[in-house]
């Protein structure tokens, strides 16, 4: 045990802690991005196993953020390739690999061995088939999201508090870009995949340890700027007409669907008209079609068009803040109902939606 002392003597740990987790077991979805911060830390915390499922190969632009991998590394199993390096350092930690994409059937053969399932994946059709599996299975689920600057992290829970469908009930129609097309920065996902592996930690330690509860991101979703330098946590309510609230959630509930993995999109739906209120040049440089144009330059100057009056309106920018301006302004005019803002690449800030409060005003 002396390689966990320094975590042992944490008074919300402990000795009796340690071993909780020794004998605990987590999933991680995605051996990308974010899987690789989550992976080495569950390892190097001492969880008694952590498997890692993704049918993905290393490809040379991987090697910027997924910073395990080498060069040598280029077209083997991404899954295989992390229980390989690990094997041969943690004699503690079982690891275990599942060199292939998460679909519903392998889903609900591997879910049930482990205790917590870790999303590191890149799209919504992965993110809804780990949350709907995990409220079959009743199993918490740790949520991550990056995108350019800019990340997410939460818990969803059926039984507990929403799932992720009561925050995304189905896939934006909006496009939205990956990290391929929008980019994102080489430290992001370790950040992001280090406050997940931090949300396991303390499920595991709540799940099997009587006594104080350490709080966690259950019904909260954390969003972090890394540009700006801001973080903020909002809540996330549970929402009555989702299908985790049936009574008996049931295997037809589940995704039918075969995914690929590697953390980068973010979620949410619009709601009412689309108010892209980014500058000339941002538009014609790219804009979601359909959306409504009008830079937040002209509102600072006192120009609203009659076009947004008693609209219910979702606002975007390229980080969520100018779009936040534009939900100020807008309301000093009487303008704004029910106002949303977002990235326009991430969709990433919001949460002005009717039934979600801003937990701590940042």
């Amino acid at each position: 045990m002396k390689r966990y002392q320094r975590q042992i003597l944490l008074s919300e740990i402990g000795a009796s802690g340690q071993q909780t987790l020794l004998s605990s077991k987590a999933l991680i979805v995605g051996a990308g991005g974010l899987g690789h911060p989550v992976f080495q830390y569950l390892v190097a915390m001492g969880v008694g196993q952590v498997g890692i499922m993704d049918g993905d190969v290393v490809d040379e632009s991987n090697l910027h953020r997924q910073v395990l991998f080498s060069a040598g590394d280029i077209g083997k199993n991404k899954a295989d390739c992390l229980k390989d390096l690990f094997s041969c350092r943690d004699e503690v930690t079982k690891i275990v690999s599942y060199p292939y994409f998460a679909n519903k059937k392998t889903a609900l053969e591997v879910f049930p061995d482990y205790d917590i399932i870790v999303d590191g994946t890149d799209n919504f059709q992965a993110k809804f088939l780990i949350n709907d599996v995990c409220c079959f299975l009743k199993k918490p689920m740790v949520f991550g999201s990056i995108s350019q600057f800019e990340g997410q992290v939460s818990v969803f829970w059926k039984g507990h508090g929403p799932c992720y469908r009561c925050l995304v009930p189905d896939v934006p129609k909006a496009r939205i870009r990956s990290c391929a097309e929008a980019g994102v920065v080489g430290a992001l996902p370790g950040a992001i995949g280090s406050v997940q592996s931090l949300e396991v930690l303390k499920i595991l330690l709540n799940m099997k340890t009587e006594g104080r509860k350490l709080p966690t991101l259950t019904g909260k979703l954390q969003v972090f700027d890394f540009l700006e330098g801001s973080a903020r946590t909002l809540t996330v309510p549970i929402r009555p007409s989702c299908r985790c609230q049936k009574s008996a959630f049931s295997v037809s509930d589940i995704s039918e669907v075969e995914v690929g993995h590697e953390a980068c999109s973010m979620g949410g739906e619009i709601k009412g008209l689309l108010l892209d209120v980014r500058e000339p040049e941002e538009w014609d440089a790219f804009h979601v079609e359909g959306s409504f144009h009008w830079p937040l330059s002209r509102m600072e100057v006192g120009e609203i068009p009659n076009e947004l009056l008693g609209k219910r309106l979702t606002a975007v920018c390229v980080s969520g803040s100018r779009a936040a301006r534009a939900a100020d302004i807008l309301d000093e005019h009487g303008f704004a109902i029910g106002f949303t803002r977002r990235s326009i690449y991430g969709f990433e800030n919001w949460n002005q939606q009717k039934g979600a409060t801003d937990a701590n005003g940042i």
